[in-house]
């Protein structure tokens, strides 16, 4: 079970507390959509180890946000 954030380094006990697990597949199937139009390595890294449900995968709202937003940026 993960305690760490999908996008971020942050760590400490306040942060954890703000982290929302995975639990749908179409976050899931999102997840790695991004991860592969940026060529994230840390996401993909992460996704390489099955559905990010299945491995209880966590997030901070405002980091997946940001990372939706810089695959946008993509496109522009």
């Amino acid at each position: 079970r993960s305690t760490h954030c999908i996008s971020s380094a942050a760590s400490d006990v306040y942060k954890r507390q703000d982290l929302r697990q995975a639990m749908t597949m179409h976050l899931d199937k999102r997840l790695n959509e991004c991860a592969r139009t940026l060529n994230d390595g840390k996401v993909l890294a992460l996704l390489s180890g099955g559905d990010g449900v299945a491995q209880e995968l966590r997030y901070h709202c405002s980091c997946l946000t940001a990372l939706y937003n810089r695959e946008r940026e993509q496109f522009y």
